[in-house]
């Protein structure tokens, strides 16, 4: 209201939902965040995303640009990998691809309540994340989009205090969406080294790939930036390969001001 009515010049950290609030005569700004948001598996609570075969018709079946579109009102980008250093390959919604994966490995999708089942047991788990609206929305979308496919999901959401202190840090859930903050690339560290498995440690997934912890420890001493792109390059490979994180999603800043500020 100060902003439409001229008592200030600029006003940032615009939901997407009050842009549609703004004047015309105001100049709308998006800029990119060192966010980044994903559904990050536990193998070791849901041994379902051990096989590689289930997380990629999981990835595949979820429609990430829809997401940006209806929990961020397009504000925001759909991603394919939380290295956002590298040069990353889409990989494009396809759910009958997906359902060609599950029924290659034996997988039937049951006629009466539509759920992927093999030897009667269906791909069953629990999603967790924050009780932040942008987090709640963004796991209901996914619960929705997996039913519709075939995967049954339920979610259970903590407030910012509970969620850190009984389920990050016991590392307590099955799949959890959640972001990170990566400013440069020597913060990877934190987030994906083997030594950062346990808390307070942030890699949430418990992810181990020697070859990634080799690629990091490097990264971190490096200074030639043609041989940093090429490590992050490979850490990228490495975590796409195990797939301990289902990329969703990159938010925007949106900033508005008056256009009669220049310079």
């Amino acid at each position: 209201m100060a902003l439409n009515t001229n008592e200030v010049d600029r006003v940032n950290n615009i939901s997407p939902e009050n842009v549609s609030l703004l004047g015309k005569n105001l100049a709308i700004n998006k800029n990119e965040l060192p966010r980044s948001f994903g559904l990050f598996l536990n193998s070791t609570e849901q041994p379902l995303f051990r096989d590689q075969k289930i997380v990629s018709a999981i990835n595949m079946s979820i429609n990430k640009k829809s997401l940006v579109e209806k929990i961020l009102l397009g504000y925001g980008k759909e991603l394919d990998s939380l290295i956002p250093f590298a040069e990353t390959i889409a990989t494009t919604y396809d759910p009958e691809k997906a359902a060609a994966i599950l029924e290659k490995d034996g997988y039937e999708k049951d006629p009466d309540d539509g759920l992927w089942k093999k030897k009667e047991k269906s791909i069953v788990f629990t999603i967790t994340t924050g009780d932040i609206p942008e987090l709640k929305d963004s796991a209901e979308f996914i619960k929705q989009d997996l039913r519709n496919f075939g995967i049954d999901t339920t979610i259970q959401t903590f407030d910012t205090g509970s969620l850190t202190q009984n389920v990050l840090n016991s590392r307590k859930y099955e799949a959890l969406v959640f972001g990170q903050i990566v400013n440069t690339p020597s913060n990877l560290f934190a987030f994906w080294h083997s030594s950062e498995r346990n808390a307070p440690g942030l890699n949430i997934t418990m992810y181990a790939n020697s070859t990634v912890d080799g690629a990091l420890e490097k990264l971190r001493k490096e200074t030639d930036e043609v041989t940093r792109q090429k490590l992050i390059e490979v850490i990228d490979a490495e975590i796409q390969n195990d797939m301990p994180v289902i990329p969703l999603f990159k938010p925007v800043s949106i900033e508005a001001e008056r256009n009669t500020i220049y310079n």
